[in-house]
């Protein structure tokens, strides 16, 4: 059976993935010294043949075998005559099936003449395959891109859903579209400018594990709580990706890494009782226990994702306990603010509170800002236990975002 399909349509992938889906089949790719050899391909079919039977198919596949020689001039008519000989010799009892992939229609009917003595053996004689719709494009391409970058996403390299439904338009086949995304990403990633020396963390009290999740679905929790982009754009609704600039948004993710974080209430309550006072002294077993959060391996530098555990915030009376002194403070950001800044100084961190950056095109003020290299630019939200939900976490992140597009000059 000769298939036409143009360079990119998936005519390859197609045809080796037939045994995934029928178990009966065998599916091998015929290497190219045997095609033109009737001894050598007798050999290899009878080889590829061992321990079939009539219930089962041997599937050869010939891959644009045509564009690899020198000549092609005699290779259908020769070819077909071999098959037609072992269709009729000892190797006639295993249903074998011979797929010739081409990227020529000429070729394509020169195969099919080839088989004018021979109509028995030829299946179909104007196969072509399309390949998938346009439309299933950019999920294909992006999947395809995370299988051989082990999970990396394209945000990562600043190319966006939209620039993929946009290469699906312009390119004429689905290889040309992926092979020119693969050109875009290297391209932008060497035109990526370093990371900044600022490392922006999200951090968001929770109370209990069904909350924890919800912000941990935001983030790449094993690789040190990287802002999940893709799940943060998936979460948003027509009106909100219109009102973003999502590539400036996306630009500013990558340039200053941003980071999202739960911190379990009861990692802090004890810490940072009676806010109204200013306390600088901490109990030790205190201080351990907060050193023991996953926020503080971050801004200590101390993370290492092969020792990550989730966070794991149990049905027990301390944790109802944290919950009740949580469900006081939401209204106190600014002096939570303050005590954590405090906290992070009696753990040796040069830590600030409210702390102002000036740069060329904007003034920010950030709730904690941790020296060091990198630096740690922290911003706290204190949001009541009910109103830590997948949109309110969506818009904080969006809105966060924005903040610093515009302080970096890209918004």
């Amino acid at each position: 059976m000769p298939i036409f399909g143009e360079s990119g349509s998936g005519k390859s992938c197609a045809t080796l993935q037939i045994e995934r889906h029928m178990p009966n089949c065998r599916v091998r790719l015929v290497p190219t010294e045997v095609v033109d050899n009737r001894n050598l391909l007798e050999k290899y079919i009878s080889t590829e043949q061992r321990g079939l039977d009539s219930s089962n198919m041997l599937i050869l596949v010939i891959d644009q075998y045509e564009e690899q020689v020198a000549t092609r001039l005699q290779t259908p008519s020769r070819f077909v005559e071999q098959l037609s000989l072992l269709d009729r010799g000892d190797l006639r009892h295993i249903p074998t099936l011979v797929i010739w992939l081409t990227t020529s229609l000429e070729f394509q009917a020169q195969l099919v003449e080839a088989t004018s003595r021979n109509r028995r053996i030829l299946i179909e004689t104007e196969f072509k395959l399309n390949g998938p719709g346009r439309d299933a494009w950019p999920e294909i391409i992006e999947e395809t891109f995370q299988f051989h970058n082990t999970g990396q996403s394209l945000a990562d390299y600043n190319i966006l859903t939209e620039d993929l439904f946009a290469v699906s338009i312009e390119c004429d086949t689905l290889g040309s579209a992926i092979e020119s995304i693969g050109v875009k990403a290297r391209s932008i990633n060497s035109e990526l400018p370093d990371l900044s020396e600022y490392i922006v963390v999200i951090l968001w009290p929770v109370t209990n594990s069904h909350r924890c999740a919800l912000v941990n679905h935001f983030s790449d929790n094993r690789n040190g709580y990287l802002l999940d982009w893709n799940a943060w754009f998936n979460s948003l609704n027509k009106d909100d990706r219109a009102r973003y600039d999502v590539h400036q948004l996306n630009r500013t993710r990558l340039y200053f890494n941003f980071r999202l974080i739960p911190i379990p209430a009861a990692s802090i309550q004890h810490l940072c009782n009676s806010l109204e006072e200013d306390q600088t002294v901490f109990s030790k077993s205190h201080l351990v226990t907060f050193r023991q959060s996953h926020f503080y391996s971050i801004v200590d530098n101390s993370w290492k994702p092969e020792r990550y555990v989730p966070i794991q915030i149990g049905d027990s009376k301390r944790a109802h306990e944290a919950a009740t002194w949580y469900s006081g403070i939401t209204t106190k950001p600014t002096q939570l603010g303050n005590r954590l800044a405090q906290v992070l100084k009696s753990c040796g961190k040069d830590a600030q509170h409210e702390f102002t950056l000036r740069a060329r095109h904007s003034t920010i003020r950030t709730d904690i800002h941790v020296g060091g290299h990198p630096k740690f630019l922290i911003e706290l939200k204190v949001f009541s236990q009910y109103n830590t939900t997948s949109s309110r976490i969506a818009n904080a992140v969006g809105t966060t975002l924005r903040k610093y597009a515009q302080f970096a000059g890209f918004a």
